[in-house]
């Protein structure tokens, strides 16, 4: 009986561990996006910058050429302001930061809950210790998953929306899948991998099968 639901907490581990990957690719994407927004915005704010400094000197040409270049200096300031106010709104470099870190977050999370499985059920001896160990690596990972979820809602990142995403794009591959060959053992097999994690009698217990 303690075996049997020490493998259903497990199947939850398994599964939560293969969601912080997931997340951790979500958000690695999503950050090195807004990062690359915000440089861009950078440059371009130096550039024109740059352009708009050199207005001085060019009012020493002549009058039509002054005239010409008040209307080109006009909407680079415009530009500029947009751009600034566009940088100061959204953060996007701050964002990208913030995103990049709870990435790392979830990886963090992933080897952690590996590390404390090995040593406080895999090689422990105590059936009772070995629920109460796997218990809280479950309520640990269901927080880090919450926390991050709202951390990267506040970037103006949804993850469950995400998340849904590429479960989708999972059923409908394993569905394709199965259309090909109804009969094939092994599609069978790789949609069971895809939708829950696999487990068999005496793999609760074993520490060296329990590695992502």
């Amino acid at each position: 009986m303690r075996n049997a639901k020490l493998s259903k907490i497990q199947s939850g581990i398994s599964y939560r561990q293969r969601e912080l990957q997931r997340v951790a690719d979500i958000l690695a994407g999503a950050a090195h996006q807004m990062r690359r927004r915000g440089a861009t915005v950078r440059v371009l704010l130096i550039t024109l910058g740059a352009v708009t400094a050199s207005q001085a000197s060019l009012g020493q040409m002549n009058s039509h050429f002054k005239e010409a270049s008040g209307l080109v200096f006009l909407i680079l300031g415009i530009l500029i302001t947009t751009l600034a106010g566009i940088e100061a709104a959204f953060k996007l470099e701050t964002k990208g930061a913030e995103l990049t870190l709870l990435a790392a977050t979830c990886h963090s999370t992933v080897r952690h809950t590996d590390s404390v499985w090995q040593k406080q059920v895999g090689i422990e001896d105590d059936a009772e210790k070995q629920l109460i160990g796997a218990m809280q690596l479950l309520e640990l990972q269901d927080e880090k998953l919450s926390e991050v979820q709202d951390r990267a809602a506040n970037s103006g990142v949804n993850i469950a929306l995400e998340v849904r995403k590429v479960y989708r794009s999972n059923l409908r591959q394993v569905a394709s899948g199965d259309a090909d060959d109804d009969d094939d053992d092994d599609d069978d097999d790789e949609k069971q991998e895809i939708l829950l994690p696999r487990f068999a009698p005496g793999y609760a217990v074993d520490a060296e099968k329990l590695r992502w």
